[in-house]
C-alpha cells in the first residue's frame, strides 16, 4: 500500500526521541526542529533520535483513525521502533566490553608475550584442523582406521618434537611433526567417534562446541588472573592423576560403574585444571626467554583433545539413559492398556525412589566429608608425602653415581617445589585465605637471598609457601629450624637433606655442623632463599614467661621493650651473615600480619594456627610486607648487626592495632 511505503520511507532527521513519551508530537501539529547546537548538546550517546516530516506524520495520524488493520501494523511500528534504541544500546555495551577486554590484555601482558601467544594459538588451529581431518579420514573412509599404531605413532611424533632442538633451522620440521601427531590424535579419537554417532550424530557438534567454550573460559581465565595464581596447580593435579590411573587400572579387573562415573568426571576437572596451568607457565616461561611455541601448542593441544573426549562420553551417556527410558516406555505401551499403566507407574515410582536414596546418599556424603575436612586433609598429605620422600631418597641414591651435584641439587628443588605446590591447594584455596602483599622491591629469582621473619603461627610457614611461589622462589626455600624438629618422620631428615640447618639456643648447641651447612649452601650454584626467624620461637599471648624475658633482654640492650613481637636473637643472624655474607646477594625483610589479630581489652588475640586455617571455616586475611636490603649494606660488626636487627624488628612493632592500620603504617614511615 501507499501509505505503508510513506512510513517506511521516513527520512531521518535530528528531532525526536522516540523511545521517550513526553517528546512525541501530538497528532496535526507541526513539531518544532531543534537547532544543531541544541542537538549536539543535549543527545545522549545511547537514544536513537529519528524525525519524521509534518506532511507524513499528519498522514500517518490520519491512517490510524481511519484504518483498523493500519492501526494495528502502527502499534507494532512504534513498539518496533521503541526496542531500538535498547538493541543498540546493548549492542553498544558489548562493544565497550570488548574494548575493554582488549584494553585489559594490552596492558597486563607484555608484547613480546603477546606475540608468543598468538603464534601459539595459530599454531594450535592448525592443528584442530589436521585433527578435524584425521577424524574424517577414520569415520568417512576406509583407507585408514585409528588402532594402537595410530596411537603408538603419535607419540613417537610427540618424542620427536620434544626431542628435536627449537632452532630455526628445525622449525620446519617439528611443524611437520606437529601437524602429523595432530592427525594421529585425530584418527586415534575414531573409535569414540563411531560409538557417539552411532547414538546420535548432532553430539559431534554439541560436544565440540561445549569443549570450545570451557576452552576459551578457562584460558581467559589464566590470561586474566594474576601471574602466577595457578602455578601451584601442578602438585595436586599429578596426584589426582596418579590416582585416576590407578582407579583405571583397578576398575579394569572389577567394572564399577560407580568408579568409571568418578573417573570421567574428576578427569574432566583435571584436564580444565591443566589448562589453566599450561596457560599461565606459558606465559611465564616466555617472560624467562623460551620461545618454543610448538611445544607450548603441543600443551594446550593435548588438554583441548582430553576435554572434548570426556564431554562426548558425558553427552553420549545422557542420551543413551534417554533412549533406554523411550524404549521402556515404548515396550510397555504395546502389552495391555492396564498392565502398561500399572507397570509405567511402579517403574516411575521405583526411578524416584531411587533419585531420592541418591540424592539423600549424595547430602549425606557431603556432611560426612565437611565433618571429616580435618581428617581427610591429615590422610591426604599424610600419604602423598610417603611416595614424595621415597622419590626423593631415590633420587639421591641414584644422584650419587653419575650426577652433578648442581644437577642434583636443581631435581630436587624442582621436586621439592612439585609437593609445596600440592600442599599449598590446602594452604590457599581449601582453607579460602586471601594474601595481600606489599613490596615496591624488584625480586629476582635467580639470585641468593636471606629471609628475617616475625613469627606468630604455625601458619608461617605456610604463608613463605604463597610468597616464594609468587617470586618463582618456591623450590629453593630452606629453613633455620629448632633442632627438635630434625626427629620428625621423615620431614626431619629431608629437610636437613635439601639445606635446612638446625639451631638450638644455649650453649649446648655444637655450631660446627651448622656452620658446615652453611659452607655447603655457600658453595652451591643453584639459586637459595634461606628462611630465619629471628625471635627464635612464636610470639604467644600465653606464653607470658618468653614475652616477660624478651622484654627483661630489651632493657638490658637499651632498647624499646617490643609489644607485637619478642626481642629478635642475633647470634644466629650473625652466623649466617658471617658464613653467607660474601656468596648471597641480598636479605629480605618479611613482616606477617593476621588481619584477625588485634587487642581485645589489655590482651592481644592469637593468632590462627595451621590446623585452625585449614581445616577451620572461617576466612583469613594475611598481609605481607617484603623490603629488600642489599647484602652490602647489611652490618657484618656483631655490635653493629645487633642494632641493625633491633632497628628491623622496631619497625615491625610500630602498629598499635588491627591490621590495615599496620599496613599504613609501614607505607607512611618506610624502611629506609
Amino acid at each position: 500500500m501507499d501509505w505503508e511505503k510513506l512510513i517506511l520511507s521516513s527520512t531521518y532527521e535530528t528531532g525526536y526521541k522516540l523511545n521517550d513519551r513526553s517528546n512525541s508530537v501530538p497528532p496535526l501539529e507541526r513539531p518544532q526542529k531543534a537547532t544543531r547546537d541544541e542537538t549536539l548538546r543535549e543527545k545522549p550517546a545511547c537514544h536513537l533520535y529519528v524525525g519524521l516530516s509534518v506532511t507524513k506524520w499528519n498522514y500517518f495520524n490520519r491512517l490510524l483513525v481511519t484504518n483498523c488493520d493500519s492501526s494495528h501494523l502502527a502499534s507494532k511500528l512504534i513498539v518496533s521502533v521503541e526496542v531500538v534504541p535498547l538493541a543498540l544500546n546493548m549492542t553498544k555495551t558489548v562493544v565497550d566490553s570488548m574494548q575493554r577486554f582488549v584494553n585489559t590484555f594490552n596492558l597486563k601482558i607484555e608484547k613480546p608475550v603477546q606475540t608468543h601467544l598468538r603464534r601459539v594459538y595459530g599454531a594450535l588451529s592448525a592443528s584442530m584442523m589436521a585433527a578435524a581431518v584425521g577424524a574424517f579420514v577414520h569415520v568417512a573412509t576406509t583407507y585408514w582406521k585409528g588402532t594402537i599404531w595410530s596411537l603408538l605413532l603419535s607419540i613417537v611424533l610427540l618424542l620427536l618434537i620434544n626431542g628435536t632442538p627449537h632452532t630455526r633451522e628445525n622449525e620446519k620440521l617439528r611443524f611437520c611433526y606437529l601437524i602429523g601427531f595432530s592427525f594421529l590424535s585425530g584418527l586415534s579419537t575414531g573409535p569414540l567417534l563411531d560409538f557417539v554417532i552411532s547414538i546420535k550424530p548432532s553430539l559431534v557438534v554439541s560436544a565440540f562446541l561445549a569443549s570450545a567454550t570451557v576452552f576459551v573460559s578457562f584460558s581467559m581465565a589464566a590470561l586474566y588472573a594474576p601471574d602466577r595464581k595457578y602455578l601451584y596447580l601442578i602438585g595436586s593435579l599429578l596426584g589426582m592423576l596418579s590416582t585416576m590411573c590407578w582407579l583405571s587400572l583397578f576398575n579394569l579387573f572389577f567394572g564399577f560403574s560407580f568408579l568409571f562415573q568418578v573417573n570421567l568426571y574428576a578427569g574432566l576437572a583435571v584436564m580444565c585444571g591443566f589448562l589453566l596451568y599450561d596457560t599461565q607457565l606459558i606465559m611465564e616461561k616466555r617472560r624467562m626467554g623460551d620461545t618454543d611455541y610448538i611445544r607450548h601448542c603441543v600443551d594446550l593441544f593435548v588438554d583441548f583433545i582430553g576435554i572434548l573426549r570426556r564431554i562426548m562420553i558425558v553427552l553420549a551417556q545422557k542420551e543413551v539413559s534417554l533412549i533406554c527410558v523411550f524404549l521402556i516406555l515404548i515396550f510397555q505401551h504395546r502389552q495391555s492398556a492396564s498392565d502398561s499403566v500399572v507397570r509405567i507407574e511402579r517403574d516411575v515410582l521405583r526411578c524416584w525412589s531411587r533419585f531420592e536414596q541418591e540424592r539423600s546418599m549424595l547430602l549425606l556424603t557431603i556432611q560426612l566429608v565437611s565433618g571429616l575436612k580435618p581428617f581427610i586433609i591429615a590422610g591426604v598429605v599424610g600419604c602423598t608425602s610417603v611416595p614424595f620422600f621415597c622419590a626423593a631418597i631415590g633420587w639421591r641414591i641414584l644422584a650419587s653415581f653419575s650426577v652433578s651435584e648442581r644437577t642434583r641439587v636443581m631435581v630436587d628443588d624442582m621436586m621439592y617445589s612439585i609437593y609445596q605446590r600440592f600442599l599449598l591447594l590446602f594452604f590457599e584455596n581449601v582453607s579460602g585465605v586471601e594474601l595481600i602483599l606489599y613490596s615496591a622491591a624488584e625480586t629476582d629469582a635467580n639470585e641468593k637471598a636471606l629471609y628475617i621473619c616475625n613469627h606468630q603461627s604455625s601458619f608461617d610457614w605456610a604463608v613463605f609457601d604463597m610468597l616464594a611461589i609468587r617470586q618463582n622462589r618456591l623450590g629453593s626455600l630452606r629453613y633455620i629450624l629448632k633442632d627438635s624438629l630434625q626427629y620428625l618422620p621423615l620431614y626431619g631428615w629431608y629437610f636437613f637433606a635439601h639445606g635446612g640447618v638446625y639451631v638450638r639456643r644455649g650453649s649446648s648447641f655444637n655450631q660446627s655442623i651448622a656452620i658446615r651447612q652453611l659452607q655447603y649452601l655457600r658453595s652451591l650454584d643453584v639459586p637459595t632463599s634461606l628462611v630465619l626467624f629471628p625471635e627464635g620461637t612464636r610470639f604467644h599471648p600465653s606464653k607470658r614467661q618468653d614475652i616477660a624475658k624478651s622484654r627483661q633482654l630489651a632493657i638490658e640492650a637499651d632498647v624499646m621493650p617490643p609489644q607485637k613481637t619478642l626481642l629478635p636473637r642475633f647470634r644466629g643472624m650473625h652466623l649466617m651473615v658471617e658464613n653467607l655474607g660474601d656468596a648471597f646477594d641480598a636479605v629480605y625483610d618479611v613482616t606477617i600480619v593476621y588481619e584477625c589479630v588485634g587487642q581485645q581489652g589489655e590482651e592481644r588475640l592469637l593468632a590462627p594456627g595451621l590446623f585452625e586455617v585449614v581445616c577451620g571455616s572461617a576466612f583469613y586475611k594475611i598481609h605481607v610486607h617484603v623490603d629488600r636490603i642489599p647484602m652490602y649494606l647489611v652490618p657484618r660488626n656483631e655490635r653493629s648487626l645487633k642494632r641493625w636487627l633491633y632497628g628491623r624488628f622496631a619497625v615491625k612493632d610500630k602498629p598499635p592495632c588491627r591490621c590495615t592500620a599496620i599496613v599504613n603504617c609501614f607505607l607512611q614511615a618506610g624502611f629506609d
